[in-house]
């Protein structure tokens, strides 16, 4: 068993909610893991907790009724007539109770409040667990996606012939800084951004600009830290326009620039 496939087991293995044998590859997993260790403890305590999850509140109103409609319906067991022993003595009749039937009426109306706050509180814990797992392996996408652009980042790279322009805050008031690496041919390149800062629903736009007019280069999304990366195919080779420049628009793009320049580099002519 791998720690993906531990991972995902976790939420029933601390809610008891595992088969035996699964029960026992995780056990032998967690036991060997210093990844999942400290996961599975964490479920662990949220299922130790969940008695205290659920704010005290009264029972419904109509609950002690409904329980007693229920108890007058419900067929009770005939009682075992008493049977005698040795000696002539007899032993005295039982009979065959459930264990609702066996409580007092209002201790039965208070097990079931109890047992539907509960059930609320485990319903509640598992959609959070749910949640957070979810939340996990999205944090992992994520990081996979970021990860696969650093590695074509380095393979770009190493591309013989390759260009690169640094891509500069306008003003130098911004700690934003960008890279753009271009092929040889100049007809397509990368562009690499830190310290852009992320704003929701918004994007870093890249612009081409030759005489006058600015022709979308795509849009740049970046993470908390400001890393974004774009990959550009250039409509025409890049050394046919006088710059670059990056602008914060709308996530979808805009047809035309509406901010200024955050970051802008010139384009060396051939």
């Amino acid at each position: 068993m791998n720690c993906r496939q531990a991972q995902d087991l976790l939420p029933a293995y601390a809610l008891g909610a595992l088969e035996p044998p699964n029960v026992e590859a995780v056990e032998a997993h967690v036991a060997l893991c210093p990844q999942c260790a400290p996961v599975a403890a964490g479920y662990l305590r949220a299922t130790a907790a969940l008695a205290l999850v659920a704010p005290p509140t009264e029972p419904p109103p109509d609950l002690r009724s409904r329980v007693l409609q229920w108890a007058a319906q419900t067929p009770q067991a005939s009682p075992i007539a008493a049977m005698p022993e040795a000696g002539g003595s007899t032993v005295a009749p039982r009979t065959l109770l459930t264990p609702w039937r066996s409580l007092p009426l209002w201790a039965a109306s208070v097990a079931a409040a109890v047992s539907l706050a509960v059930a609320g509180a485990l319903l509640l814990a598992v959609s959070d667990l749910r949640k957070e797992i979810q939340q996990l392996r999205e944090d992992n996408q994520g990081m996979t996606e970021t990860l696969r652009q650093q590695r074509d980042l380095v393979y770009t790279i190493a591309i013989p012939g390759m260009e690169t322009t640094v891509l500069r805050s306008a003003g130098g008031a911004s700690k934003a800084r960008g890279m753009m690496m271009v092929s040889k041919d100049h007809t397509w390149g990368v562009v690499v951004s830190q310290g852009l800062e992320l704003k929701k629903s918004m994007g870093y736009q890249l612009w081409l600009t030759r005489d006058g007019q600015r022709v979308n280069g795509g849009v740049l999304s970046v993470d908390e830290t400001g890393y974004g990366y774009l990959w550009v195919k250039y409509p025409e080779p890049l050394y046919l326009y006088s710059g670059v420049s990056v602008t914060l628009e709308p996530a979808g793009g805009s047809v035309w620039p509406t901010t200024d320049p955050v970051l802008s580099a010139p384009v060396q002519a051939q």
